[in-house]
């Protein structure tokens, strides 16, 4: 690059591009083997360095720039500066995709090995995810007592220039914290009201600590810098190494009502459906609600040691094949052990299984309960419950649990109850809405995931598979007695809604088969089959779901809630709003605010040129809509909307013009 832009010196026909580029070209000769030493340089080699890991596949966050550029600031005047940055943004973001028709599948089996083993992520959910992810904000990395903010003039030049600045990548993560002067939070709901979708935010309050309880080998000043993975999860930052694999409590409800299977694929070939773990009591056996919650416990340990197993039985694996000798030598750890990244060389191994479907099941729990249990409001029994599951609420009214020789009118009838069933169910309070019966069931569904979660790998059974692969790593002659994996349950599906619902059967929260699930711990979208009503909720009710300890706090991979805000949320009302979550007043770790209008992703969708700039906030990653494949366009119109006054309400006073006018 450097002997390129000294030729295009010699060749410009300007005399101020020429200049242009000598001074490039003399930056990336002297960078070669000296410091930087200015804003500038710093800025120059932390790209270039990020695009080679990216040329050899290390696809790799930025980290926290702020901390990073902070230092070499002071000579540079601050407009200048912000030139700099908005360059920067410019520069990740131009190998964006903005039209479906032309994505490819860029993707060969093992090239995103996340767990030891080849990865096959959905290419049609992650069209523009490149792990480009900067961290803001945040305490300083330090022991004291009394953590102190770490925010400064670097932050807000990238506030600025995410709002600024129409791209989906790099995505910006800011760190709150009590006490956080109001500059930053304010830029940051303008970004939020531009439409970038951007910054996501993590409270430091509830993550630190929760960080710091996920291993012994975690001190408070590494609890304190973290800085997110491409998506979201927080690693500790240059020296971590990362394992996750998907945990669906969704199933494993499927499997206590049907006796270990997954009725998703159930009928004439699959009978019952997949037969995935020991066969437990039948429906008509399962006599009271306590006791579904046991078999449930049960049948999710059985996933939970699965997804051990695979990532456990699978460590090292890369080593041999595929290591990371560019990213080991930036990673603490690898130098002083003589380790490879991908061989155990980092300081810290985080183990990380992320559930998905968490909120559908908690709807599901939720519904069978009151449609089968509560002497109140039951109008079902199980049996017949799980029939009209299988049979995707009388959508499907298959064989054997339809026999066609019944006739039409028997299948008519009973897909007529089964719908109704249906009705009933959609029309049950839900998770997200702030209903407090429903909750206390979440609390308590998250609370037991994560105990599972950390026991399984904490205090392993004797006899069970877990303690003998963690037994075999911790030998003398591979990895040692003193090596710790950090146990970091979380909430993940990242593009994974549209996907991760396909073998998910029909649930009792009203969804049907194969049907999108929620996105991460977001609350349960309207059904994909019918025609977008999101629900509108006032925020502050319902973020008292995710006030919990169980969330906050067990779910130390961060459990992001991701919000719809209509465009007329007034300026003055969100930044009042992350200000209280900021100061701990509003619940959960981690939350994302896509800001557009119902009736602007329906004209996006169709009219996508015209529309081209507008982002939501997909699991990970901010993302143009256009350039979303339907079912992903279909799941963001129907997620719910969340407002700073009651449901119902559609234009109160004062919100319109003043709203458009903050802007």
């Amino acid at each position: 690059m450097a002997t390129k832009a000294a030729v295009e010196a010699v060749e410009a026909g300007d005399a101020d591009d020429a200049d242009n580029m000598r001074d490039v070209s003399e930056r990336l000769v002297r960078l070669t083997n000296q410091p930087p030493c200015s804003f500038q340089d710093a800025v120059q080699l932390v790209f270039s360095f990020h695009c080679c890991l990216h040329l050899v596949g290390e696809l790799t966050s930025l980290g926290r720039l702020d901390q990073i550029f902070h230092a070499f600031l002071k000579d540079t005047p601050l407009d200048r500066a912000q030139d700099i940055i908005d360059c920067l943004f410019v520069k990740i973001g131009e190998n964006a995709f903005v039209n479906r028709a032309f994505i490819y599948d860029y993707v060969t089996y093992g090239t995103t090995a996340v767990c030891g083993v080849g990865g096959n992520f959905p290419q049609g959910g992650g069209i523009n995810q490149w792990v480009q992810q900067i961290t803001v904000g945040g305490y300083k990395a330090s022991d004291d007592d009394k953590p102190e903010g770490a925010a400064n003039e670097v932050t807000l030049l990238c506030l600025k220039a995410a709002r600024r600045i129409p791209v989906n990548a790099p995505t910006l993560s800011l760190r709150v914290y009590k006490d956080m002067p109001t500059e930053y939070l304010d830029e940051a709901a303008r970004g939020i009201l531009s439409g970038g979708a951007q910054p996501i935010l993590y409270n430091d309050d509830k993550l630190c600590p929760a960080l710091l309880d996920s291993g012994n080998t975690v001190t408070t000043a590494w609890s304190r810098n973290y800085a997110a993975d491409g998506c979201y999860e927080p690693m500790f930052a240059g020296a971590s190494e990362f394992a996750f694999n998907n945990v669906t409590p969704l199933l494993a409800l499927e499997q206590t009502i049907n006796q270990g299977a997954q009725y998703g694929v159930a009928g004439p070939e699959q009978l019952r459906g997949n037969k995935m773990s020991f066969r437990s009591k039948p429906a008509s056996e399962i006599a009271d609600f306590p006791e579904l919650q046991k078999i449930f416990l049960d049948q999710l340990k059985w996933q939970i040691v699965q997804c051990y197993n695979i990532m456990l039985s699978n460590y090292g694996n890369l080593a041999n094949i595929c290591p990371s000798p560019l990213l080991s030598t930036l990673i603490e750890g690898c130098l002083d052990k003589g380790r490879d990244l991908t061989n155990g060389g980092a300081k810290f191994h985080i183990l990380a299984p992320l559930c998905v479907g968490m909120s559908n099941t908690i709807d599901s729990l939720y519904a069978i309960y009151k449609l089968v249990y509560d002497p109140s409001s039951a109008r079902v029994t199980l049996p017949e419950l799980l029939n009209c599951l299988i049979c995707d609420w009388g959508f499907n009214m298959i064989e054997p649990f339809e026999n066609q020789l019944s006739g039409t009118a028997d299948a008519s009838e009973r897909g007529l109850r089964y719908e109704e069933l249906r009705l009933a169910a959609l029309a049950l309070p839900k998770w997200g809405s702030g209903d407090d019966e429903v909750n206390s069931l979440g609390d308590w569904l998250v609370t037991e995931t994560v105990r599972l979660c950390v026991d399984t790998v904490r205090h392993p059974d004797p006899d069970g598979p877990i303690k003998s692969l963690l037994d075999n790593i911790k030998k003398p002659e591979n990895l040692g007695k003193d090596f710790e994996f950090v146990v970091c349950p979380g909430i993940g599906t990242f593009e994974g809604y549209v996907g991760d619902g396909v073998p998910c059967g029909a649930s009792a929260d009203g969804r049907r088969n194969g049907m999108p699930i929620a996105s991460d711990l977001s609350p349960v979208p309207a059904p994909q089959d019918k025609p977008p009503t999101p629900a509108f909720r006032n925020i502050y009710q319902s973020m008292k779901s995710v006030a919990y300890k169980s969330i906050e706090h067990g779910l130390s991979n961060a459990s992001p809630v991701d919000m719809n805000i209509p465009e007329r949320f007034p300026l003055r009302e969100l930044q009042a709003f992350l200000r209280k979550y900021a100061d701990g007043a509003v619940g959960g770790n981690l939350i994302t605010l896509t800001c557009a209008d119902l009736d602007t992703y329906q004209k996006a969708t169709a009219d996508p040129e015209r529309y081209n700039l507008v982002r939501v906030r997909m699991g990970g990653w901010t993302e143009f809509y256009a350039t979303m494949f339907p079912a992903h366009q279909g799941q963001h119109q129907r997620r719910g909307y969340f407002t700073p006054w009651d449901e119902g309400v559609a234009n109160p006073g004062g919100v319109g013009e003043d709203a458009k006018g903050d802007k």
